[in-house]
């Protein structure tokens, strides 16, 4: 449903560009439209978040590989970033904060509070 109203919207605004401004720039407005949502999709497609016994890491993998990893008992803080569609759809990112200014960021997900809920769960209790 959303991709085909995405599909649409892109259509109704390459015929208006077309019909104000000639193709090329048409075609230029819709490609940068098209390359926007293209570079969301794989990072999000190349991110990973692993809950190990003792340690949480975020691994991205686009061209380089980076991961970031903070241990349960450095954890300070779970806090959880929804929009209105995300609190609808129970989707958001995470942010978790360490000692220092150490934090761990992850991309949408599905179901957050249940994942915050689990790593905060694993903190160990002082």
């Amino acid at each position: 449903m959303t991709l085909g109203l995405w599909a649409l919207g892109l259509a109704a605004i390459f015929l208006m560009a077309l019909s104000q401004i000639g193709l090329t720039f048409a075609l230029v407005i819709c490609a940068f439209l098209l390359l926007f949502p293209g570079i969301n999709f794989l990072s999000w497609w190349m991110f990973r978040f692993v809950i190990d016994d003792d340690k949480v890491q975020v691994v991205r993998t686009l061209i380089f590989r980076s991961r970031a990893t903070l241990e349960f008992n450095k954890i300070e803080g779970v806090d959880i970033q929804q929009g209105p569609f995300g609190r609808a759809l129970d989707y958001g990112r995470l942010t978790i904060s360490g000692v220092g200014r150490k934090q761990l960021r992850t991309e949408a997900i599905d179901h957050p509070d249940d994942l915050a809920r689990r790593i905060r769960d694993l903190i160990p209790r002082q």
